[in-house]
């Protein structure tokens, strides 16, 4: 099982792409934690546009764990 964070809500289960969006945050080391009281973007909740802001945001606050591999958890 992975760690999403403790702030993490769970999409419904038909919500494919904010499933993929969780996905793909928490390959790139993403958690969701935290009180929110940053600066920086939110995390993105659908994955439309998901690589970009992966890309765009190396030193996000939420962006403290190592990146994985999803496959080895689930």
């Amino acid at each position: 099982m992975a760690f999403m964070g403790r702030n993490f809500a769970a999409p419904s289960k038909a919500d494919a792409s904010a499933w993929e969006a969780a996905k793909r945050l928490w390959e790139a080391g993403f958690r969701f934690v935290g009180s929110g009281y940053h600066s920086d973007p939110l995390l993105p909740k659908s994955k439309s546009g998901i690589s970009a802001f992966i890309e765009q945001n190396p030193e996000h606050k939420q962006r403290i764990g190592k990146q994985l591999e999803w496959a080895k958890y689930v």
